[in-house]
């Protein structure tokens, strides 16, 4: 089927839209950890994305609106890539690590918006500082590792005198905060190093059999 000038045109104006968002997320990402956010402007911001300051107020109503919908527009990437990595098994433990594979992988591959995050907020629970679509992503994933815990429990692959919401509470308090120390640093080692330290670790703390599987 054809499409008409009208749907075209709407097409087209949408992938500049869109392309003109991405020029301006990856202006933010730059002049933040260039800057610092405190230190960085929306002067800052357009002057890198080659366009005016008020071009930027007509989209955003300021620094921390910006940056929220940089942070959500990346978790609703990641979600996507996690939902198809985790969906891929029926077990447990493999899915709980295919979503940790998922997420270091997807950290490495956009390792700024990670020292943006960072260095404006402190705390390792994440899913307080976020907001709107970046809050609801997360707690997404959250619930499907909640399901891989359970899943887990239940085959014997982990320990069952603890709930799966506590489990996973102490197990993204620990990620987060080794996520925070390899990001603000730079991206550390690489992801499949950070991805076996920490899976070892947390494996026989969960008590699982086999911390390589």
């Amino acid at each position: 089927m054809k499409m008409n000038s009208d749907s075209l045109f709407a097409t087209l104006k949408a992938k500049r839209r869109e392309a003109a968002a991405e020029t301006v997320f990856q202006a933010a990402e730059q002049v933040i950890v260039d800057k610092g956010f405190e230190g960085a402007t929306m002067q800052d911001i357009a002057r890198r994305a080659g366009c005016a300051a008020g071009t930027l107020y007509l989209y955003f109503r300021n620094k921390e609106d910006l940056i929220s919908l940089l942070l959500g527009r990346h978790m609703r990437r990641m979600e996507k890539l996690f939902r198809d990595a985790v969906g891929k098994s029926e077990d447990g433990l493999v899915r709980l690590k295919k979503g940790f594979q998922t997420c270091l992988d997807y950290c490495h591959q956009h390792h700024l918006v990670l020292r943006v995050y960072f260095s404006t907020n402190s705390s390792p629970d994440m899913e307080s500082q976020l907001k709107g679509e970046a809050r609801e992503a997360y707690a997404n994933m959250k619930a499907l590792d909640i399901e891989s815990i359970r899943r887990a429990q239940q085959s014997g692959q982990v320990r069952a005198d603890i709930a799966p919401e506590e489990l996973v509470e102490f197990i993204y308090g620990l990620f987060n905060s080794a996520l925070a120390r390899w990001f603000l640093r730079g991206k550390g080692s690489d992801a499949k190093a950070q991805l076996e330290l920490i899976w070892s670790f947390l494996v026989q703390g969960l008590g699982a059999e086999n911390g390589t599987r």
